[in-house]
């Protein structure tokens, strides 16, 4: 709960025009339990001066309660990534999460990484290591339970044989990893502890590759993006008996795709969430197909061309609306008169996101006003004025 107060008021803050810190590098985490609180050094001043770098570089740092690194970013926007604050990182050898976008760093510097024998989770974007180099470093991470792997060029099928090997493995993510084919999937389908996949952009990936990750029957959450990815590969694989979360990006699915999924065998009821993004055959009759859905909390979409009919359709007709706390309608062509059906469509929404769609103006706040349990509320890139905004999120309790 703490985390989602922390970023709404970021979220707000941003939209209404107010400025953080230029050099606000370090957040504070939780407290160390008393107990640990004893163990824990002062910091020194060569961890001062590595932080002093990680900013430098862009990045950013999650503090315990002592004052040390516990969470580093160095693959955000505007980050720079170079040898010496990939160096500064291993001054914090407890640390437990790490992101890097290391283009212009070293294979040798990124092997030095092994000692930071308490990651839990790790991105690597860019990174210039080979298969050999990454299996060295990941057997050196035995708590490594989230890993991203994102554009590494060197990595072939052979190097996810390391990548199965990290037995405590729930999250996986290979991101525009275009080495991979079929052979790489067998091998990531032995990681018995799997529960969420991301497969977007991986160019080689054929729809036969694909069909393996059936046998993946732990898999709650699938991410799948590319060409490839059409009708059928969704309907097989949204089969998949625990999946419970599905985004599609960039897909070649059909107007028809939710229909055909709602045809799928226990998959109505198990969808808890839904997202597309750049799927040109998705329409607003596509999503009238949600009400199919009787479980869905969260349906995002982004750059889909939308005009909102479909919010229209669904509140004219006497069908089934799922019980949605999350919405997320960004980069389309609503309008104040299709956003006018969501008080009565979706009365428990949480979070709503309205990005980028120009036709949105201030006859719309009234409107947010009739939801009562709204949370978090993005309209950048509307017509709705900055300060009207903020009025609206501070009586909403943003």
């Amino acid at each position: 709960m703490r985390a989602i107060v922390a970023i709404t008021a970021i979220l707000a803050c941003t939209s209404c025009g107010c400025r953080r810190p230029a050099q606000a590098v370090a957040e504070r985490a939780a407290p160390a339990p008393p107990e640990r609180a004893a163990e824990t050094a002062p910091v020194s001043a060569a961890q001062t001066a590595a932080l002093e770098r990680i900013g430098a570089a862009g990045g950013s740092a999650t503090l315990d309660g002592s004052g040390l690194a516990v969470e580093i970013d160095l693959a955000s926007e505007r980050v720079f990534a170079n040898e010496q604050s990939v160096l500064a990182v291993l001054e914090f050898p407890r640390l437990n999460k790490l992101r890097l976008a290391v283009s212009s760093v070293s294979a040798e510097t990124l092997a030095r990484l092994a000692a930071l024998e308490n990651l839990e989770e790790l991105l690597l974007q860019d990174a210039p290591l080979a298969d050999e180099s990454l299996a060295a470093l990941l057997q050196k991470m035995p708590q490594l339970r989230r890993l991203t792997l994102r554009r590494m060029s060197r990595v072939t099928d052979a190097g996810l044989e390391a990548v199965a090997g990290c037995g405590r493995l729930e999250v996986l993510a290979l991101i525009e990893m275009n080495q991979l084919s079929g052979a790489g999937l067998e091998r990531i389908a032995r990681i018995e502890r799997l529960r969420s996949l991301d497969l977007r952009n991986c160019g080689r990936l054929a729809s036969g590759d694909l069909a393996r990750l059936a046998a993946m029957a732990r898999l709650a959450e699938l991410k799948l993006g590319g060409p490839v990815i059409d009708d059928g590969v969704l309907v097989a694989l949204a089969g998949l008996p625990r999946l419970e979360s599905l985004a599609i990006e960039e897909a070649e699915v059909t107007s028809a795709c939710l229909d055909r999924l709602a045809e799928v065998e226990g998959v109505p009821a198990r969808l808890r969430s839904l997202a597309l993004a750049r799927c040109f055959d998705v329409t607003d009759e596509t999503l009238q197909a949600i009400g199919k859905f009787p479980n869905l909390e969260t349906l995002a979409t982004n750059n889909i061309l939308l005009s909102g009919a479909f919010l229209e359709a669904l509140s004219e007709s006497d069908g089934n609306v799922p019980p949605l706390k999350t919405l997320v309608l960004a980069n389309g062509f609503l309008a104040d008169e299709t956003v006018a059906h969501l008080p009565r469509l979706f009365p428990g929404l949480v979070r709503l996101d309205l990005r980028g769609n120009l036709g949105i103006t201030d006859k719309s706040l009234e409107v947010f006003k009739q939801l009562p349990d709204l949370k978090q509320l993005q309209l950048e890139g509307t017509a709705v004025g900055r300060e009207r905004t903020c009025r609206v999120r501070s009586q909403a309790g943003a």
